[in-house]
């Protein structure tokens, strides 16, 4: 059953420049496991700082695996040493 990930980051434009590498890296890891179908990101209009991103995937045992690769995990402790903060994962699928 799809499963739908959302992602939520608050960080500010500064943060950018370190972000984007890292962030590619990520993206160029999803690719490599299947089961990965889409992700969007969304900005808040009255907090430009908080981001969400929400991807989607074919399952959940996918997004997990994904989700405890070492490479991934290391990346995402990046993310957050960058951002100063934890980022948050919520994981939902339909009733």
């Amino acid at each position: 059953m799809e499963v739908k990930v959302l992602i939520r980051r608050n960080y500010q434009e500064d943060h950018i420049p370190f972000l984007k590498p890292v962030l590619q890296q990520l993206y160029a890891i999803v690719q490599e496991y299947g089961g990965y179908i889409s992700g969007e990101t969304f900005v808040n209009c009255e907090k430009p700082q908080d981001h969400l991103i929400i991807s989607q995937w074919s399952s959940l045992d996918k997004w997990q695996a994904y989700h405890r690769d070492e490479r991934v995990k290391k990346l995402c402790n990046e993310i957050d040493l960058i951002i100063g903060q934890p980022t948050t994962h919520l994981v939902y699928q339909k009733e």
